[in-house]
């Protein structure tokens, strides 16, 4: 009895510990996106205010008729 006993906590305590590391890894990656997303759209912002712009758009020229 007392071997299954210990058995059992052994799994458990794995079980356990994957998870617990799991949280850890998805939560840091997620942080790490978020930084990144938050950089990209910093610095689209800073080099739009210095005048540029995404896409150059081209004046439309008048349908002769």
């Amino acid at each position: 009895m007392n071997g299954r006993t210990k058995i059992v906590s052994s799994v458990l305590l794995g079980v356990g510990a994957w998870f617990v590391t799991n949280y850890v890894c998805n939560a840091i990656q997620k942080r790490e996106l978020l930084a990144k997303k938050k950089l990209k759209r910093e610095a689209t912002q800073e080099w739009e205010g210095e005048g540029g712009s995404i896409i150059d758009q081209k004046p439309v020229p008048a349908a002769a008729s």
